[in-house]
C-alpha cells in the first residue's frame, strides 16, 4: 500500500476482473465494427458501464441497462420530431421524462431502481445529439440500442465463462465481515458502558454494511440462487439491522441499572457472562443455546427472588439478555445458511414485527430531488437554445447524466465533482490517444494493442467500492472521446470543441446543485428524527393504524437510513444515534403495549390510556417545537403509576388466569422500556 494515499497494488483477483473486462470490450468493439455500427465506441464504453467482478450483479445490471436504454430511446424516437419546432416546449418534455423517471429510480433501492435511471437519461442522450436531423433520431436510437445491447452482451458472456465468481460468495464473505464488528459491538453492550467514544462509529459501520447488502440480495436471482437461499439472505439483514437496536437497548438498561443501584447484582452478572462467553466462543449450537437459555432462566428467577422491589427492571434486563442471545444465534445460523440454505432453519427471535421490510420513502424530500433534476435540465436546455453554441448537446447531454445519477446522493455536487474530475483525465488520456497514437493506427490489432495498458490498468480499481464510480466513468467516457468521428477518422479541433461543451455542462450541474441541494446529510437526519417523533404520537394516540406491522418496519427502515448518516462526534449516551435508536425503541414499545392493552383488565387498560395522551402530548409538543423538549415529570409519573398497578392489581391475579397475568408481566417489561429510552435520551432531566 502506499503510505497515505489509501492505495493498494491491485490482487490477483483485480488483475483477472481487468483482463476479463477488456477482452470483453475489445470483443464488442470488434463486433460493432464488423456490424458497421455508426458509434462502435459505445458497444466498448458499455462494457465497462456493467462490469463487475460477480456474475450475478453483472447480468443483473446489464438487463436493466438493456431494457432502459430501449425505453429512452424509444421515447426520443417518439417525441422529438413531434416537437422539434418548439425548442422550449421539448426542453420541458426532456427535463420532465427524466425527471419522473428519477423519483421513479428513487423509490426503489433494489437494482432495479438503474433501469429507471438509464431510461431517464437515456432520451436526452439520444435526442439532443438528433436535433439538427431530426428525422434520423429513429437511426440513431436502433443503433444506440444496438451497440449498447451488444456491449452488455459480452460482458456477461465472458464474465460467465472466464473464471465467474458467483455473488452468493461474495454475500457470504461481506456477511462474515460484519461479524467481526458485530461481537465487539456486543461485548461493549453486554459490559454496559455507554461512554465508549468508538461505539457510534461501531455502530455506523454495522448499520451501513447492512444497508448496503439489501442492494446485493436485489441481485442474487441473476446468480441463479434458490428463492429460499434469498429469503434466508433478507431474513439475516433483518436480523442484522434488530441487533443493533436490541443491543443499544441492552445497554441502555444496564447503564441506567448501574445508575440507580450502583452494582450489577451477582446473578444477572452471571448470566451475562454466560453470554459474553457464547459471543467471544460463535457457537451456533442449538444445544448449547438451550443450555444457555436454561441457565440464564434459573439465575433471572434467582435474582428476581432475591431483589423483588426492583424485580420489574431486573426482569426486563433479563429479557433484554434473552432477545440479544437470540438475534446473536439468527445471525451465525443465516450466515451459515448463506453457503448452504437450510430449509428447517427457524429463528430464535420470535416477534410479531421480525421479518417484515417495508421501505421508507422521504416524499417531500424525493420531490424535491426530482424537481431540482427537472429544472436544471431544462435550464441547461434554454442556456444551450439562446447560446446558439452547435455542439452545446454534450454539455446539456452529461448536465442531465449527471442529475439523474446522482440526483440521490445527500450531497450530489460532491458526487459531480467527481465526475468532472473522471471526465478531464478522460479528455487528457483521449487527447493524447487522438495527437499521438491513433493517427498511427492501421489495423484493429494494434488497437488492441494501444488500449491495453490504459485499459487494464483502470480496470484494476474499478472493483473497489471507493474508487468504483470515478474509474468508470474514466474508462467509458475515454472510450467514447476517443471517437468522436468515428474511430479511425478523428479531428482534434472537433474532438477539443465537442468536449470542451461537455465540460461546461458539467460545471453546470455542479454549480446547480450547490445552489439548490447544499443540505448535506444534516437535514435529513433532521427530517427523520421529527418523523419519528411524529410517528410516536401517531402510535400513542390510539387511533386506529391499518397495518401496525409494515408501520413498524417502516420505523426500523428510517432509522437504518439515519443511522448510516449519523457522523457526528460524541459519547454513546448522547449522540444523535443513541437518541434516533430511542426514539425507535420507543414506537415499537407503544405499538407493543397497544397490542397487549386488550389482555388486561379495564383500570389497567385505563391507567395505559393515560400514559398514551402524556406520550402524545409530548412528542406532538417536540414536533411543533422542532426540537427535543425534556421529559415532562408527569409523563414518567404516569409510567411509574402503570408499572405500579401492574405490579400490585387491584382485581388481583386470580380474576386474570395465566394468560392475563402473562399480558401484565410482558406489559411491565414495555413500560421499563418506555421508561429507561425516555430518561436516558432525555439525559435524566425533567421538568
Amino acid at each position: 500500500m502506499l503510505k497515505g494515499t489509501g492505495f493498494r497494488f491491485p490482487s490477483r483477483l483485480e488483475w483477472l476482473f481487468s483482463l476479463k473486462t477488456f477482452i470483453a470490450s475489445m470483443i464488442a468493439l470488434y463486433i460493432a465494427l464488423k456490424l458497421e455500427l455508426p458509434r462502435p465506441y459505445w458497444a466498448m464504453a458499455s462494457v465497462y458501464v456493467v462490469a463487475n467482478p460477480f456474475v450475478g450483479a453483472t447480468r443483473s445490471k446489464a438487463v436493466y441497462r438493456a431494457v432502459g436504454t430501449a425505453i429512452g430511446a424509444a421515447a426520443a424516437a417518439l417525441l422529438l420530431p413531434r416537437f422539434v419546432e418548439e425548442p422550449l416546449i421539448f426542453s420541458a418534455i426532456v427535463a420532465l421524462w427524466s425527471g419522473l423517471l428519477v423519483f421513479a429510480s428513487m423509490h426503489d433501492r433494489s437494482a432495479r431502481g438503474y433501469l429507471f435511471v438509464l431510461a431517464g437519461y437515456t432520451m436526452p442522450l439520444v435526442a439532443l445529439s438528433a436535433v439538427d436531423s431530426p428525422y434520423t433520431v429513429f437511426d440513431i436510437a436502433v443503433s444506440r440500442t444496438e451497440e449498447i445491447t451488444v456491449g452488455i452482451i459480452c460482458a456477461s458472456v465472458v464474465g460467465s465463462i472466464l473464471f465467474p465468481v458467483k455473488l452468493s460468495s461474495s454475500l457470504a464473505d461481506r456477511a462474515s465481515g460484519w461479524f467481526a464488528d458485530a461481537t465487539k459491538f456486543g461485548q461493549i453492550c453486554l459490559s454496559g458502558n455507554d461512554q465508549k467514544a468508538d461505539m457510534p462509529t461501531l455502530r455506523r459501520r454495522l448499520v451501513t454494511l447492512s444497508n448496503s447488502l439489501e442492494f446485493v440480495v436485489s441481485q442474487l436471482s441473476y446468480d441463479h440462487v434458490t428463492p429460499l437461499a434469498i429469503k434466508q439472505a433478507q431474513q439475516l439483514i433483518s436480523r442484522m439491522q434488530l441487533f443493533v437496536v436490541i443491543g443499544s437497548a441492552l445497554i441502555d438498561s444496564l447503564s441506567q441499572l448501574k445508575r440507580e443501584n450502583r452494582a450489577i447484582p451477582a446473578d444477572l452478572q452471571k448470566a451475562i457472562d454466560l453470554v459474553t462467553q457464547r459471543f467471544e466462543n460463535g457457537g451456533s449450537s442449538r444445544n448449547s443455546l438451550r443450555h444457555l437459555r436454561h441457565d440464564v432462566a434459573t439465575l433471572a428467577r434467582e435474582c428476581l427472588a432475591a431483589h423483588a422491589p426492583d424485580s420489574a427492571n431486573l426482569a426486563g434486563v433479563f429479557r433484554r439478555l434473552r432477545q440479544f442471545t437470540d438475534v446473536w444465534e439468527d445471525c451465525l445460523t443465516l450466515e451459515a445458511a448463506l453457503r448452504e440454505p437450510n430449509p428447517s432453519w427457524r429463528g430464535a427471535l420470535r416477534h410479531w414485527r421480525v421479518s417484515t421490510p417495508k421501505p421508507y420513502r422521504d416524499t417531500p424530500v424525493l420531490v424535491f430531488s426530482a424537481a431540482s433534476a427537472v429544472l436544471a435540465i431544462f435550464v441547461a436546455c434554454c442556456l444551450w437554445i439562446y447560446s446558439g453554441w452547435t455542439d452545446g448537446a454534450l454539455g446539456v447531454t452529461l448536465a442531465a447524466v449527471s442529475c439523474c445519477f446522482f440526483a440521490t446522493a445527500d450531497d450530489p455536487a460532491a458526487q459531480i465533482t467527481q465526475y468532472f474530475v473522471a471526465v478531464c483525465c478522460s479528455l487528457v488520456i483521449a487527447g493524447i490517444y487522438v495527437v499521438a497514437v491513433l493517427p498511427h493506427t492501421q489495423d484493429f490489432a494494434m488497437l488492441v494493442i494501444i488500449f491495453c495498458v490504459p485499459f487494464v490498468l483502470i480496470g484494476t480499481v474499478l472493483p473497489r467500492p471507493r474508487f468504483a464510480v470515478a474509474t468508470a466513468l474514466t474508462a467509458v467516457h475515454t472510450a467514447t472521446f476517443l471517437s468522436i468521428q468515428g474511430i479511425f477518422d478523428i479531428n482534434f479541433d472537433s474532438f477539443l470543441n465537442l468536449n470542451i461543451a461537455g465540460v461546461v455542462g458539467l460545471l453546470f450541474a455542479i454549480i446547480w446543485m450547490r445552489l439548490t441541494k447544499p443540505f448535506g446529510p444534516d437535514l435529513l437526519v433532521a427530517r427523520h428524527t421529527r418523523q419519528s417523533w411524529s410517528d410516536i404520537a401517531t402510535a400513542a394516540s390510539l387511533r386506529p393504524i391499518a397495518n401496525q406491522r409494515l408501520f413498524a418496519a417502516r420505523v426500523l427502515d428510517r432509522l437504518m437510513q439515519s443511522l448510516q448518516r449519523q457522523t457526528s462526534s460524541g459519547n454513546n449516551k448522547s449522540h444523535p444515534s443513541s437518541e434516533s435508536l430511542r426514539d425507535a425503541r420507543i414506537v415499537f414499545s407503544v405499538l407493543d403495549l397497544r397490542r397487549k392493552q386488550r389482555r388486561v383488565t379495564q383500570d389497567i387498560q385505563t391507567t395505559l390510556e393515560g400514559v398514551f395522551r402524556n406520550i402524545e402530548s409530548y412528542f406532538d409538543t417536540c414536533v411543533r417545537h422542532r426540537h427535543r423538549k425534556p421529559v415532562p415529570a408527569a409523563l414518567l409519573a404516569s409510567i411509574d403509576n402503570a408499572m405500579s398497578e401492574i405490579s400490585f392489581p387491584k382485581s388481583g391475579v386470580a380474576s386474570g388466569g395465566r394468560e392475563r397475568a402473562k399480558a401484565r408481566s410482558e406489559i411491565a417489561f414495555y413500560l421499563a422500556d418506555l421508561r429507561v429510552a425516555l430518561v436516558r435520551g432525555d439525559n435524566g432531566e425533567v421538568n
